[in-house]
């Protein structure tokens, strides 16, 4: 059996709680929540759903509130 290493472990909780956090932005949001910038973004359409992903120096604002990231990726579901 592999041990996952703190680090790693660290790494992945913390890019869960970011992604809770942003989920919950959204989803009690009353106001929009506003991408402000990105490196790329790319949109690729599946089984009549489309799938949106940005990558690289991602940030979204939600009135005074920022949200940084390096990835992102939304669903049409």
């Amino acid at each position: 059996m592999k041990h996952k290493s703190t680090k790693n472990v660290n790494n992945n909780v913390i890019k869960k709680v970011c992604v809770l956090f942003f989920m919950l932005n959204i989803i009690l949001a009353q106001d929009k929540i506003e991408l402000r910038q990105a490196d790329s973004l790319s949109s690729i359409q599946t089984n009549n759903e489309t799938l949106t992903s940005l990558s690289g120096n991602i940030i979204f604002k939600k009135g005074n509130q920022l949200l940084f990231g390096d990835r992102a990726t939304q669903s049409s579901r």
